[in-house]
């Protein structure tokens, strides 16, 4: 049984598929449609690829190319310690051989006043991207809350639409999870020619209306007039169901690089689980696509017999910013490693 059905389910659906082309794969999901990818998402709201274009998987892929059972509409609400049947809201209980947890995660809660205003908004699922391109209009003002890559991508989605945009960031500089300070600065200088404002070292303390949103007040007292609110300030692992299971939860679900938890026969892959960092060799998420995928397939593969370690949860970032690409790997601040220095291979404009 593999519950979720983003890049992990999938995957480990289809690496388990590889390696044993006789298995029964029932797949659990909350989506009705899910076979879509998610960081495509800013392109359809900017208009530089249609609906269709974040398909990457026909939708009927899993029923009749891979020969699952799929259960769409549904969620997954506990799990019985020792390897229990798994319970579902609709009050089945599955029973399995193995489990492979994939829920991903959903954006980072606000905890400011305001934070449940209409007009507040993440961009993580297509009835998101509804909500937000509801609100795009030209003219209208927006407030995107966070400056890393899925902030910049929906700041320059509405920038695209007309909007008036202004981000807000914490961090010293732009991407500061993926450049350091010198690339933050151009980035920042990047979109701030395509009409961007920009505030750094800043963040929300409340948001203002009158049953909408109307204001977005910092931690300096100005004050940000805002039809529209974006928030993209990390993610938070969809783990809370599994309290009582005796699976060893952290931040996510702790895994092996195999994906293995710590209960015989369960396994967990991509933004839910919480796997090695092969720089610092310590635990963490990644929340991030590629790895979500290889993930998956570790545990898709190593839940039918055959072991195939991932490579762990890897930073690594590819985006393209006004045409502009930016691509980032491993650690970007050395002094957050033990006993790494910096070397600048090419520092000019544009570069």
């Amino acid at each position: 049984v593999v519950v979720g059905s983003s890049a992990a389910g999938i995957a480990a659906c289809e690496a388990a598929r590889e390696v044993a082309p006789d298995c029964s794969i029932t797949l659990v999901t909350a989506d009705d449609s899910s076979e879509y990818s998610r960081p495509l998402l800013p392109y359809v709201l900017a208009r530089r690829i249609a609906p269709p274009q974040t398909s990457w998987r026909d939708g009927d892929y899993l029923e009749t190319a891979l020969k699952v059972r799929v259960l769409r509409g549904r969620r997954a609400t506990g799990l019985k310690p020792d390897a229990g049947p798994l319970a579902l809201d609709d009050g089945t209980e599955l029973t399995y051989d193995r489990l492979i947890l994939a829920t991903g995660a959903r954006p980072a809660a606000l905890s400011i006043p305001g934070a449940s205003l209409a007009g507040v908004c993440s961009l993580r699922n297509l009835e998101d991207l509804e909500e937000i391109e509801r609100l795009a209009e030209p003219g209208r003002r927006a407030v995107v809350l966070g400056g890393g890559n899925v902030g910049l991508q929906a700041c320059e989605a509405l920038l695209a639409r007309g909007m008036k945009v202004t981000v807000v960031v914490a961090s010293p500089w732009l991407l500061s999870q993926m450049v350091d300070a010198e690339a933050g600065r151009r980035v920042a200088e990047l979109f701030i020619r395509h009409g961007l404002n920009v505030r750094t070292g800043r963040d929300a303390v409340e948001i203002t209306g009158n049953g909408r949103v109307e204001s977005v007040r910092l931690d300096n007292g100005e004050q940000i007039d805002a039809d529209l609110v974006v928030v993209g300030k990390g993610i938070k692992p969809n783990v809370e169901w599994l309290a009582g299971s005796g699976i060893r939860i952290g931040r996510g679900i702790v895994t092996d690089l195999c994906g293995r938890t710590n209960v015989p026969g369960i396994f967990a892959a991509g933004d839910c689980a919480e796997t090695i960092d092969p720089l610092t060799g310590r635990s963490s998420i990644s929340g991030i696509w590629p790895v979500a995928y290889e993930t998956g397939r570790a545990a898709g593969s190593t839940a039918v017999g055959m072991d195939r370690p991932s490579a762990g949860a890897l930073r690594m970032n590819a985006s393209r910013f006004f045409e502009v690409p930016v691509i980032s790997i491993g650690e970007v601040r050395p002094e957050r490693l033990e006993g790494a220095t910096a070397e600048v291979l090419a520092d000019r404009e544009g570069v």
